[in-house]
């Protein structure tokens, strides 16, 4: 995910939730809401603010529940180590390096 939201999170997400290309959402698990590491609110690409318009117009973009996905995605993997989160948190630190050149 580009925005290193929780995908418990996105399935919640509603239209009002997106002011242009910055999304504005909370999280279900402690409340606050989504911030890079500089303060920001996440932005979107052109092409993922396209794809939420046909979910709001639409109904669900995916049809079958985050875990299955997830679980796909998990299976795949050769390496039982693999963890999906960890691609959340490289974003994360390399968005945060980017600041900070």
């Amino acid at each position: 995910m580009e925005t290193g939201i929780r995908p418990g999170d996105i399935w919640l997400m509603q239209e009002s939730g997106i002011k242009g290309w910055e999304i504005r959402l909370s999280a279900i698990k402690d409340g606050k809401e989504y911030r890079d590491l500089h303060g920001r609110y996440p932005k979107i690409s052109k092409r993922t603010a396209q794809m939420a318009e046909i979910v709001f117009r639409y109904g669900l973009y995916f049809e079958k529940p985050y875990i299955y996905y997830s679980l796909k995605i998990k299976r795949s993997c050769e390496d039982p180590r693999f963890q999906i989160h960890l691609v959340r948190v490289y974003h994360q630190h390399i968005q945060f390096l980017r600041g900070q050149m």
